[in-house]
């Protein structure tokens, strides 16, 4: 079987510095355990997601194991 994962976007427009993963709440300070817990709901387990320079990516990494997702 395939596993389906979710996916989370990380990009970042250089000429106006607009962050995807801010305006959507995708922080480990925000939203991003709620953004999990959806996937979950949905019976997924994994997700696909980014680890930009300009976000710890320890803090996203344990908010990830926190909510019990296998990110890759």
């Amino acid at each position: 079987m395939t596993p389906i994962l979710a996916g989370f976007r990380c990009g970042r427009l250089g000429w106006n510095g607009h962050d995807l993963l801010v305006t959507t709440g995708h922080v480990p300070e925000q939203r991003m355990r709620a953004h999990y817990e959806i996937v979950k709901r949905h019976g997924l387990v994994g997700a696909r997601d980014g680890l930009p320079w300009r976000h710890d990516p320890m803090t996203r990494i344990r908010t990830a194991q926190a909510a019990g997702m296998d990110v890759i």
